[in-house]
């Protein structure tokens, strides 16, 4: 219809014709980047609705008194954001390609081009964020709000302090930037990376710092939005996400969170909570009336196994030290995982995970002795 009755500029003149394009682009973004489609409206679109703006933003943004400022801000932002997001799609078409080839020398061909591509993406991406407006809009209220007597009952409390806007809706905008910085670095870049066979790009920054970010912006979002929780609803993509990279004392927090929209009964993430429990090595959150309660337990049980442990060990090396041989049972303790005190976590895990797809009751009867001994 857009092709047909009008074209970009004129489409792009009028403030009403601005947000109907803005409402069609963020759902259009929502679904390529979350199933890694291509944009079908021409970029020349998104790039009209940029250019719309800035005569305007000149001639109006010195008057406008802060309570006004920063909500226009924010609206001639995104526009500029949906520009640069194009990128990261066309990344991904070329990522599905990459997966797909088998001929090597095609493959590193690719690899190299697409190491290329993130690195310039990366780059305009982290620039986007260091704009003026950008961080004028992120402007933190400095409160420390807590939803936790809010959610006491499906979800832990988080362990960082929440990042709170003096615009609650620039909170939207911020978890945007910090979901695609961390969905680049952390997912896109290692497996780039492996296909070249070297560790690390020479612009790779730390990923973790963007998923911890991504998650105080959504706990933020969560304070400033607790009475319209619908309003979270967008945000349900990038906790995926977020869950394959989390460091692990949030893993249990974005569970849970991803539960909770679940249960709201508009998405469902089924087709990736088996990779996700796998990955942390967690088959306990797989059943369904497990609760962030058990984990305190398992945690406390861990934590008691971990420091038994150390003493084990140290006895240990005193024993080698004196020219004693190493107990034979000291390797089995070092394979505890820590967290949860599981042994034997590799074949426990597929007779557990087996035994939950076939719809039967998952106990942990399999944990080493020492654990036992701790429940």
């Amino acid at each position: 219809m857009l092709y047909a009755f009008t074209s970009p500029e004129v489409f792009c003149s009028t403030p009403v014709g601005r947000y109907i394009l803005g409402w069609y682009i963020s759902l259009e973004d929502i679904c390529c980047l979350s199933a890694a489609y291509t944009y079908t409206l021409p970029q020349s679109w998104r790039i009209a609705n940029v250019h719309a703006r800035l005569e305007p933003a000149q001639r109006e943004y010195p008057r406008l008194s802060r309570n006004i400022r920063i909500p226009r801000l924010l609206d001639d932002l995104w526009p500029q954001l949906w520009v640069i997001d194009t990128r990261l799609m066309e990344i991904q078409q070329l990522m599905l390609q990459l997966k797909a080839l088998n001929q090597p020398a095609l493959k590193l061909e690719i690899a190299i081009q697409l190491e290329e591509q993130l690195a310039g993406f990366a780059k305009e991406i982290t620039a986007f964020s260091r704009s003026k407006h950008v961080v004028e809009v992120f402007t933190s209220s400095g409160r420390a709000i807590s939803t936790f007597s809010n959610h006491a009952h499906c979800c832990p409390p988080f362990p960082y302090i929440d990042f709170v806007t003096d615009c609650p809706q620039a909170g939207f905008l911020r978890y945007v930037i910090y979901g695609i910085l961390a969905y680049v670095h952390e997912l896109l870049q290692p497996f780039v990376n492996s296909i070249l066979n070297r560790p690390s790009s020479p612009y790779n920054q730390r990923p973790v710092p963007y998923v911890i970010e991504l998650c105080r912006t959504f706990a933020g979002l969560e304070a400033s939005f607790v009475s319209s929780p619908d309003f979270l609803f967008p945000c349900f993509p990038g906790l995926v996400s977020a869950a394959m990279t989390v460091p692990p004392e949030l893993r249990v927090w974005v569970w849970c969170k991803l539960r909770h929209l679940e249960s709201t009964g508009r998405f469902k993430f089924d087709g990736v909570k088996k990779t996700i429990a796998e990955l942390w090595q967690m088959p306990e959150i797989l059943e369904a009336d497990w609760s962030w309660t058990d984990q305190e337990k398992d945690d406390a049980a861990a934590t008691l196994l971990e420091h038994e442990k150390e003493e084990h060990e140290g006895m240990m090396n005193a024993k080698i030290d004196e020219g004693d041989e190493e107990d034979s049972e000291l390797e089995d303790l070092t394979n505890v995982r820590g967290m949860f005190g599981l042994t034997g976590r590799d074949t426990t895990f597929r007779r557990q995970v087996e035994s939950h797809e076939q719809g039967t009751e998952i106990r942990f009867h399999e944990r080493g002795s020492q654990t036992g001994s701790l429940a």
